[in-house]
């Protein structure tokens, strides 16, 4: 069973983990991986009240921090840990937030690294291509394609 809480403090070892296991191949392919640079930005970042911890049978396995704006939802990140992707369980929590933010009439973005697989998961759900960066592509669910 999928599920997800919200992050404590007591949560920061586990995502800290999730981070490297689940970013570091992509960002070392991309800028290099600099261990206590890494860490700073977690550090920086760390806002436990704004994140989901997603469960798997009870198991930390993943999160995510959506954020809401007056135009549209941004899905800031999503990680799961390797050993438990291709598993539907992103696509599992990305089909929830579609379904309980389609009332809002607001179109639900993100960005993926161009290095990431995960990009062809974003694709099968939907999402549309709407920019590009030298490192990131920026993706859409729009409104139309949520209903």
């Amino acid at each position: 069973m999928i599920t997800t809480r919200k992050a404590t403090d007591d949560d920061k070892p586990f995502l800290w983990k999730l981070k490297v296991a689940s970013l570091r191949p992509y960002v070392a392919q991309i800028y290099g991986w600099d261990e206590p640079t890494q860490y700073g930005y977690f550090e920086n970042g760390f806002h436990p009240s704004a994140i989901q911890i997603i469960q798997y049978d009870g198991q930390n396995v993943g999160m995510y921090e959506l954020q809401e704006s007056v135009k549209s939802w941004f899905l800031a990140v999503i990680m799961v840990l390797p050993e438990f992707q291709n598993k539907g369980i992103g696509s599992t929590i990305i089909q929830r937030m579609i379904d309980d933010i389609a009332v809002s009439n607001k179109p639900l973005r993100l960005q993926v690294f161009k290095v990431n697989p995960a990009r062809r998961l974003y694709e099968r759900l939907g999402f549309v291509k709407l920019g590009e960066s030298k490192t990131h592509i920026q993706m859409e669910m729009s409104n139309e394609r949520i209903d």
